[in-house]
């Protein structure tokens, strides 16, 4: 349900793109299209002329960043670029109080020497970079926990929706494992918020809530939960 209250707030925020709520015969007929892929941790729909990626690996409760995760990010990325028929991304999650809760820590004990960190760290940042250098507007939906590479990733969207409750939290608390965001955190985040707010989330691996994120600037736009038993129109279709 709250995916859904995501998407429809997304609806309303004419100022991203003011052809999302274009209603052409085309993007009627590939309204809620499924798209068939052989994706393992991506669910890939185009919902009118949005393109919606749900984040949603089997098997695990929480969705994290690992090679593979990234690959069909990157996969999927360039296969909508290159579709006219689609005007804009959305990243949402499939986790129920999970956007994404970081990078793989497997793949950190699994570094054998400097480089194998360093080049794990280039390949999100070239990933994170095409996000950000996207000509078609991408829109980072949270819900939940969403911190170190998910929040790198969130940063590189161009526009944050955040549900406003208690499971919702922002972070990079990478220092806590004695390491630094290494997919351009310490970058963006300063791009979004004030010096003493970054040096705070950075150098003490604090977590931020909602509201704070809204009032600080890590997001644009808050969305509170629908209450027990209302449908939202795509769910009562």
């Amino acid at each position: 349900m709250l995916q859904y209250r995501l998407l429809g707030a997304l609806a309303n925020v004419s100022h991203i793109n003011k052809s999302i709520s274009t209603r052409t015969a085309l993007y009627k007929s590939m309204r809620a299209m499924s798209i068939s892929t052989n994706l393992k941790h991506l669910k890939y729909k185009v919902v009118d002329n949005v393109a919606v990626l749900t984040l949603d690996s089997p098997g695990v409760k929480m969705n994290v960043l690992n090679s593979e995760v990234m690959y069909e990010i990157d996969d999927v990325l360039k296969n909508i670029e290159q579709n006219s028929a689609i005007n804009s991304i959305i990243f949402i999650s499939g986790k129920p109080g999970c956007f994404v809760a970081g990078a793989d820590i497997n793949i950190i004990r699994s570094f054998k020497t400097p480089e194998d960190g360093y080049k794990i760290a280039f390949e999100a940042q070239k990933i994170f970079e095409k996000i950000e250098k996207s000509k078609k507007p991408i829109i980072a939906a949270i819900q939940g926990s969403c911190l170190g590479g998910g929040l790198e990733m969130a940063m590189a969207c161009h526009y944050r929706i955040a549900v406003n409750d208690q499971k919702t939290s922002l972070g990079l608390p990478e220092v806590m494992l004695g390491i630094l965001p290494g997919a351009g955190g310490t970058q963006r985040l300063l791009q979004l918020i004030s010096l003493p707010n970054t040096l705070n989330m950075i150098l003490t691996g604090k977590q931020v809530k909602a509201i704070k994120a809204k009032k600080i600037g890590l997001v644009d736009l808050l969305v509170n939960c629908l209450g027990c038993g209302i449908g939202t129109s795509e769910e009562n279709q």
